[in-house]
């Protein structure tokens, strides 16, 4: 880096000391005289100090080589009696110029918001002002999105800071498991201006009571329209059904039958396939009516099937009279017809020979 500007710095030291020899050389026996001028300085360093001047008058510095930049040597001091003056200070800087300049731990400039700021020499040459406009760390920050401690993170977490003022993320409160399941689905929210927290989550949709009045998945379980208010029925499900008199279900004749919820949850469809209870006939086998009795009445009926009632086939007027008297008949297993008229006894020619009515008029035989 200093091929060039070492050998300057040491040519302006030599110029300066031999400056200084001259002085030296210079000095009256009494110590009177002023003081040697200072060396001028080398290529690109400062001029040597003023010699010491005799009483009460200094050295003047030694001029700067003005072509190559050095700086002036400082004048020398008054001497005091019978002593020759100090040499003049050397100079630190050309007065007036600028220099970038940071006074930040290494390794922070240009990180965050860590900036370089500018120096000027001081009129005298003696130093430098204060490093102006320079931004060096401070303690992070949680109400900006800077990175203040200029480490390379802003807001970071061992600062207090649970997110960067300002900035949007994603957010559900839902149950785990049903974001994105039917009608839920997260939402946004927006970190609060001291980085501490978010607030409220906007545009989420969480899980709600199903309802029927909407065909979306309300409650966010995978199924919709399974319950809730006005639900009637599991979308699309097969069930069984029946409309008639429920106890006659499964009696006789009648069946249940099978209906499909429509696709929403709110109605079923037709019951396809049941069997309903009508009116009793003899013209069937079955218990058309679903009341436990096959063929017990209606249309075509005789009689009660397998039930047995008094018969008599004889006139009019003489059953039980004489030996007459009734028999019984078994209905057949349809209701249909009656067998015969079993046991019954019927009117017969008069028989003196016997004691009876045999011929059921109601008068004793009238044999001579």
């Amino acid at each position: 880096m200093y091929p060039t500007g070492m050998p300057r710095v040491l040519s302006g030291f030599a110029v300066a000391s031999f400056s200084a020899l001259i002085v030296l050389c210079g000095c009256g026996d009494d110590g009177s005289g002023s003081g040697g001028t200072g060396g001028t300085g080398g290529t690109g360093g400062a001029g040597g100090s003023g010699g010491a001047g005799g009483p009460d008058i200094g050295g003047s510095g030694g001029a700067g080589n003005t072509d190559e930049g050095g700086a002036g040597g400082g004048g020398g001091t008054g001497g005091i009696a019978d002593e020759g003056g100090g040499g003049g200070a050397v100079m630190e800087c050309i007065p007036g110029e600028k220099y970038d300049c940071y006074t930040g731990p290494r390794g922070t400039l240009g990180i965050g918001v860590c900036l370089g700021g500018i120096k000027t020499c001081l009129d005298d040459g003696s130093g430098y002002g204060p490093c102006e406009g320079e931004v060096i760390p401070t303690s992070e920050s949680c109400e900006t999105p800077n990175d203040e401690d200029c480490d390379g993170v802003s807001n970071e977490a061992d600062a207090g800071c649970i997110c960067a003022p300002g900035t949007v993320a994603g957010c559900y409160s839902g149950p785990a498991g049903t974001d994105g399941v039917g009608l839920c689905t997260a939402g946004t929210h927006t970190c609060n201006a001291d980085g501490l927290g978010y607030g409220p989550c906007e545009g989420e949709v969480i899980p709600a009571p199903e309802s029927c009045g909407i065909p979306g998945d309300e409650d966010c379980d995978g199924a919709t329209n399974e319950e809730g208010a006005d639900c009637v029925c599991f979308p699309n499900s097969a069930d069984p059904c029946y409309s008639g008199p429920p106890a006659t279900l499964g009696v006789g004749q009648c069946m249940a039958g099978v209906h499909v919820c429509d696709s929403e949850g709110l109605s079923y469809g037709d019951c396809s396939g049941e069997v309903l209870p009508v009116l009793e006939t003899c013209n069937t086998p079955q218990d058309d009516d679903c009341d436990g009795q096959i063929n017990e009445g209606g249309a075509g009926c005789v009689c009660s099937p397998n039930t047995q009632t008094l018969c008599y086939t004889g006139p009019a007027g003489t059953v039980n009279v004489g030996i007459c008297k009734a028999g019984t008949a078994t209905c057949n297993a349809q209701g249909t017809a009656l067998g015969p008229c079993i046991g019954q006894v019927l009117p017969q020619a008069e028989n003196c020979n016997t004691p009876t009515d045999d011929n059921c008029d109601g008068m004793s035989p009238p044999c001579n």
